[in-house]
């Protein structure tokens, strides 16, 4: 880049260029100065402004109305600055630093250095990495890809929706906005991604320009150029690291499935559903039953609980040997005990699942009946182990629905228009599609919209559990744990 030319300092010529600059009177001069200025000043330091010498403006403060030398470093911002910006000078009235912690360059000389050398090791390592490791046309190879999906994902959402288009435009755009969001959280974008693969080429031009410092770091005149050059590294150090971490961030060796839910021919069975409609996800057994989970719990409780009775039967028969001598008397015990305990095990087994409904805002409180009688509303209760009121089957209406019924009576939940309360079988709405959120939570939504909702997140004893509009709030949000 071509330097700017100083001119004289003497106001009649300001309009000449000047070809020096002399130290002690701190004034640029024209031939014809220098002329004068050298009959009268012979030891005067005089530099010549060509040649390497052609940026000495960088010397200088290019704050307004400060024409010092760049003498002192600022700690607090990190940059140069003169005797004006640090208010050592009277009737300056913009020393933005006046306030700060600074310095005499000289005084960061090392620290800058050592800075420098260090900063330089990791972007050499970084820029090793990059080449050794192929990774910028695998990170090409890997957007190719997804982008591929992307689109190929794009263009089955765009077939399905046309036949239902009518209905589902404003559906359209948040599942599109959906799957752009998705794909952002997995794959860095576009313009980080040409970032990423130019930092070999500045890692060189910071290199090439680390190479210039050392050769003419002890150079006291330019001391200030260099520390501004360190400066500007520091700076493109910072980019540079951003762009490597927001990389490393993604995982571009993982293999990634994204699928889209519904499939063609389940269209028909969802156009009384359209406001649900769509779902942009990852895993393919998120589309399974969410009772298989529950269902996996269970019977990991049940093998843990017949295992507790293998060890008491292994148990008994130790005490037995060490009781009885008489084998045909411990045989027939085992034997009884081996019977008895085959029947525990057939009780579990064909025993129904029981469950207390969990609040999200306190997983201490339960959903309660107040009592086992016709019509009551349901409302939060301290959780109880032994409190009937709060324990419930949920029964499978084999329609994608289920049902919640009280296990100690005859009693369902379900919603009229505006209440929710427990009443006998089909008596009122009591079906309800249950959603699975990824931390285990589930949120209950009948047919006729209505949530159960937990009002005002209120969490005392006694806060009302009633009806409310979908918002996925954690008032709306269930656990349910099962009840042994």
């Amino acid at each position: 880049m071509n330097a700017k030319k100083m001119q004289c300092s003497l106001q009649s010529h300001e309009n000449e260029n000047a070809i020096k600059y002399c130290k002690e009177c701190n004034i640029f001069m024209c031939k014809q100065c220098l002329f004068y200025h050298s009959k009268l000043f012979l030891n005067h330091h005089l530099i010549d402004l060509s040649g390497e010498n052609a940026n000495i403006l960088d010397w200088f403060c290019k704050e307004e109305n400060h024409s010092n030398k760049l003498e002192y470093f600022c700690k607090t911002h990190n940059i140069l600055c003169c005797l004006s910006c640090i208010g050592k000078e009277s009737n300056i009235e913009n020393a933005k630093h006046k306030n700060c912690e600074f310095c005499k360059i000289e005084e960061i000389k090392e620290e800058k250095k050592i800075n420098l050398e260090k900063m330089i090791k990791i972007l050499e390592d970084l820029s090793n990495k990059i080449k050794e490791k192929n990774e910028s046309n695998r990170l090409k190879d890997f957007y190719e890809k997804m982008d591929k999906l992307k689109e190929e994902l794009k263009s089955k959402i765009l077939k399905i929706i046309t036949k239902i288009r009518n209905k589902l435009n404003e559906r359209e755009d948040e599942l599109i906005s959906q799957l752009d969001s998705t794909f952002s959280n997995l794959c860095p974008p576009q313009k980080t991604i040409k970032e990423y693969e130019n930092i070999p080429i500045k890692i060189k031009d910071i290199l090439e320009k680390k190479k210039e410092i050392d050769k003419k770091w002890n150079n006291s005149a330019k001391l200030n150029s260099y520390i501004n050059d360190c400066i500007n590294i520091e700076n493109e150090f910072r980019k540079l690291k951003e762009t490597n971490d927001l990389i490393s961030k993604h995982n571009i060796n993982q293999k990634i499935q994204i699928y889209f839910y519904p499939e063609e021919n389940e269209v028909d069975q969802i156009y009384n559903d359209i406001k649900s409609f769509g779902k942009i996800y990852q895993q393919e057994n998120e589309r399974k039953n969410f009772f298989i989970s529950e269902s996996m719990k269970v019977n990991k409780e049940l093998e843990n609980k017949i295992k507790e009775l293998e060890k008491e039967i292994k148990k008994n028969k130790n005490e037995y040997n060490n009781l009885k001598n008489d084998k045909e008397v411990i045989k027939r015990e085992l034997e009884q005990e081996k019977d008895k305990n085959n029947n525990i095990r057939k009780q579990l087994k064909n025993s129904k699942i029981h469950f207390t409904i969990r609040s999200h805002c306190d997983l201490g409180k339960c959903l309660d009946m107040k009592s086992l009688e016709y019509g009551n509303s349901p409302h939060l209760w301290n959780y109880g182990h032994h409190n009937v009121n709060q324990i419930f089957e949920l029964i499978n209406n084999n329609d994608e629905t289920y049902s919640i019924k009280s296990a100690f009576s005859d009693l369902y939940l379900g919603m009229d228009n505006d209440k929710i309360s427990f009443r006998r079988r089909n008596e009122n709405s009591q079906s309800f599609k249950i959603t699975h959120f990824e931390d285990g939570y589930y949120l209950f939504q009948n047919l006729n919209g209505g949530v159960i909702d937990l009002s005002d997140f209120q969490t005392h004893n006694g806060a009302s559990i009633g009806k409310c509009g979908r918002n996925n709030s954690t008032a709306q949000q269930w656990k349910l744990v099962i009840h042994l």
